[in-house]
């Protein structure tokens, strides 16, 4: 892509990404981010949806296609960090120290707060004993909800960003790319190797080793970046992501599979994002969106309506599955239903009806939220 300059929309912590140039109703917007946002978003929906069926062995089949759904789904939160690079580190945009950090870390550290003492009142209501010291404390130390993790490490990563784009801002396009390309390629390298020493002793390689260079995370940060900014043409794109996507992803089932089923191991580091497999993956996805021509429609319109609701989404939908897994509210404990799993009827139909369900009930209250002025503050 060449260099222009790109008038920047969005002003919203996980949807804080440029708005793509091109024509109809929405001129700013970057139509293929929109449509990798809103299927990563599906992705980790549906990761958080059948993940039970990971881990029980009890029923095959609910454990072949739940695995298959959360294996090809795990390119979500790695091409969520992917767009916020491609935007942020990129030079086109003037980035100011104190400007940034007062733009966008508090659209993330309130909506963290105020989201987990949401998910504490849950908790609350499950038998923890209400003390706010305790709130505080694991606020602080740990999460009150698993996937809150993420705003974490975003928050981490915006640190981060000001002196990160400082590597990648150089004299033109080619010493930009040049720089990015080495510390992909080094990192990737890098990660390959404490992968396979991990899988060769089945122990995590040394502390230090780990986490004396950035976090994998900031590897997805710089490939998003790159991706962009980079000239691969559409038809190579499109015809090398595919097969890519699914290397990764087959790659992935069948590693776990060995060390689950045959070896009975529990070792976890195929599912992983820092793994090469899904390395591989979140890259081919990003390409072949990226490659795929573009145009205004009743459907971009509708996907960039989703993609704007997607931090809220995010936010709130694992209170809709705490209440379909009958932890939340008197309705799936048995009182009124029967808890609503992948395991509720036939897996084939019951899983992905289960993620398609949660996602549009997380997006209907996005959508009140956002409607009420008091309110729309938690979920920016």
């Amino acid at each position: 892509m060449s260099k222009k300059n790109f008038p920047m929309a969005n002003n919203v912590a996980l949807q804080d990404f440029p708005e793509p140039p091109s024509v109809g109703r929405h001129p700013q917007r970057i139509y293929y981010l929109d449509v990798l946002r809103v299927l990563s978003i599906f992705g980790v929906i549906a990761m958080h949806a059948v993940d039970i069926s990971r881990t029980d062995l009890s029923d095959m089949r609910t454990w072949w296609i739940g695995h298959a759904l959360i294996t090809f789904s795990y390119f979500g939160v790695p091409v969520l960090v992917m767009i916020s690079g491609a935007i942020l580190l990129s030079p086109e945009k003037r980035l100011d120290v104190i400007p940034f950090y007062k733009k966008r870390l508090p659209k993330i550290v309130i909506p963290l707060i105020a989201w987990s003492f949401i998910y504490y009142i849950r908790d609350v209501l499950d038998g923890v004993t209400f003390w706010l010291p305790t709130f505080f404390k694991r606020l602080l130390t740990g999460s009150w909800a698993g996937h809150l993790w993420f705003l974490y490490m975003m928050i981490c990563i915006y640190f981060m960003t000001p002196f990160i784009r400082k590597m990648f801002v150089g004299d033109g396009k080619n010493e930009d790319m040049r720089l990015a390309k080495t510390f992909l390629i080094l990192y990737f390298l890098y990660n390959a190797f404490l992968f396979f020493v991990e899988m060769a002793y089945q122990s995590h390689p040394s502390y230090y080793m780990r986490e004396a260079l950035f976090s994998f995370y900031m590897f997805y940060f710089v490939l998003g970046y790159y991706i962009r900014r980079s000239d691969i043409p559409k038809s190579i794109g499109l015809m090398l992501s595919p097969p890519l996507f699914f290397i990764g992803g087959i790659l992935t089932f069948w590693s776990y599979y060995q060390y689950s089923i045959v070896l009975r191991s529990r070792w976890p580091a195929f599912f992983d994002f820092g793994t090469p497999f899904v390395m591989l993956m979140a890259f081919a996805i990003f390409l072949f969106f990226k490659s795929l021509t573009y145009r205004d429609s009743r459907f971009m319109r509708a996907v960039i309506y989703v993609s704007k609701m997607s931090y809220g989404i995010y936010l709130c939908h694992m209170l809709v599955l705490d209440v379909f897994s009958g932890q939340l509210l008197p309705i799936f404990d048995g009182t009124l239903l029967p808890p609503f799993s992948i395991r509720s009827f036939e897996p084939l139909l019951s899983g992905p009806l289960l993620i398609v369900v949660t996602f549009a009930i997380s997006l209907l209250i996005t959508m009140g939220l956002h409607r009420v002025r008091w309110l729309r503050w938690l979920v920016p």
